[in-house]
């Protein structure tokens, strides 16, 4: 008998039920990205801290080069350890601390009025660290599911969107007391996760992914896509606050609120998960809308247009990730390397649409000239890079766990036999729940007791780190 519920003991979590692990990736994800949100966000906070807020942005190509260069530092390192496992607390730790550092350095400076240039440099150095975090938090998705994925990338945004907000709402020493303290919170949050019992086994394993699931090849079209996405959406947001000299940044909250609410729906409202290619059919039309409205409104910028590019902007920050990943999985390289070579094409984009616009207004060239140039970037990324057909082929070539392979239920509980060291009635017992059995199933098996089959259950949950049945199980799964 399957229990295809995951159900059939008291204690068991509910389906439905978030296992801490994901609330603290959510969590911990969204204050790293709500540290980048406020240095983007001055206008919201108070006059006080505006200026020392906007300090904070990872903003020239020079500091976007550093950043990306501790990118690559810590993607060498996860290739050069790709074969042993390796703790990801220190790095976590330092990055916080130095993220948090800088952050503190240059709302100090401006409280005590200091313009040493040597101070800021220092400052900015320090926060160029953060970049870690892009890998440190994209490692923790790949070791996830698609819903649980997915579900933790939106978390991460509503808890960013949310701290932006709340900042607004508070005076200005507990505004930079918030951006102070988010990355080191985050830092913390990673640290909790890789601590905890089988933390760190239940990231990816290189090795044991090329050799289960074959040599994959890395998807650069569907990264090129995202960074030619964001191109467009620079250009369009360029392009429409050049209509106003106050754009309304309260709108993008607003805007990435409301578009969180119909994903975190739509994962309430099916169960099984939700296929990246299905996300990819929205890209289109926002684009659509988002240059129409933009272009239509040459009288003033309206409401209606910042509120369609903020939710164009947010999506593809949440397509971002899930994209990433599914390239990252596939990929013969490190899932940090994967992650890595994404951020890099996507900074590249978002630069080279800044470049691209300041060309086109130094060069005057005609608002229906720039109005048909991305016109054209939109159709093209939306029908040939970000297309349904080659987002669905990049979800559908990585590997797909079946409960009804043998070979692949007894590769997962061999590697969590080699990491958790399990016993060999507690491998019997867990291939059966990779499997799928419920308990009657395995009581009959195995001949033994339910006393005997609760105590060995919650062995397994104490040795993988787990708290309910239905997490060991997805982590049991994601071995293979």
């Amino acid at each position: 008998m399957k229990d295809r519920t995951l159900a059939g003991q008291p204690d068991a979590a509910p389906p439905t039920e978030v296992p801490f692990s994901l609330w603290a990736t959510g969590a911990g994800f969204g204050l790293y990205l709500a540290w980048g949100m406020l240095g983007a966000s001055p206008s919201l906070l108070s006059p006080d801290v505006a200026a020392a807020v906007s300090f904070t942005a990872i903003g020239s190509l020079a500091e976007r080069a550093v950043w990306l260069g501790f990118l690559v530092l810590y993607a060498a390192w996860a290739g050069i350890r790709r074969a042993a496992p390796y703790r990801r607390t220190p790095f976590a730790l330092a990055a916080g601390a130095c993220t948090a550092l800088g952050t503190a350095l240059v709302f100090g400076c401006a409280a005590a009025g200091v313009r040493e240039p040597a101070l800021f440099l220092l400052a900015k150095l320090l926060m160029t660290t953060s970049a870690v975090f892009i890998l440190l938090w994209g490692e923790r998705l790949c070791a996830l599911d698609g819903r649980q994925a997915l579900l933790c990338v939106v978390m991460a945004s509503v808890v960013s969107l949310l701290a932006v907000l709340a900042a607004s709402l508070l005076p200005a020493m507990l505004q930079a007391a918030l951006q102070t303290a988010a990355p080191a919170l985050s830092a913390a949050a990673l640290a909790l996760l890789e601590t905890r019992p089988g933390g760190a086994g239940t990231l990816p394993a290189d090795a044991d992914r090329a050799a289960c699931r074959g040599e994959g090849r890395l998807p650069l079209r569907a990264f090129a896509g995202i960074a030619l996405f964001g191109a467009t959406v620079v250009l369009l947001q360029l392009f429409s606050e050049a209509k106003t000299d106050q754009p309304d940044e309260l709108l993008w909250i607003l805007a990435g609120l409301a578009v969180d609410a119909v994903l975190l729906a739509v994962l309430a409202a099916k169960r099984m998960d939700v296929k990246a290619s299905s996300l990819s059919r929205f890209i289109l039309p926002l684009l659509v809308a988002s240059v129409f409205l933009v272009f239509a409104t040459n009288f003033g910028q309206q409401a209606v247009e910042v509120f369609l590019i903020g939710c164009a902007w947010i999506y593809l920050k949440l397509f971002t990730w899930i994209v990433w990943r599914l390239g990252a999985l596939r990929a013969p390289w490190p899932v940090a390397a994967g992650i890595a070579l994404g951020q890099l094409l996507l900074t590249a984009g978002t630069v080279a649409g800044e470049l691209a616009y300041g060309a086109l207004v130094a060069f005057a060239v005609p608002q229906l000239a720039v109005m048909g140039l991305i016109c054209i970037l939109s159709i093209v990324v939306a029908m040939f890079f970000l297309d349904t057909r080659s987002v669905s082929e990049l979800a559908e070539e990585a590997a797909v766990f079946d409960p009804e392979s043998r070979a692949m239920c007894e590769r997962c509980v061999d590697q969590a036999t080699a990491r958790f060291g399990l016993s060999g009635q507690e491998r019997a017992i867990a291939l059966m729940l990779v499997r799928g059995d419920d308990n009657d199933a395995i009581r009959t098996e195995l001949f033994i007791t339910n006393n005997t089959l609760r105590t060995h259950l919650r062995n397994l949950y104490r040795k993988t780190g787990t708290h309910s049945r239905e997490e060991l199980v997805l982590l049991l799964r994601s071995l293979f």
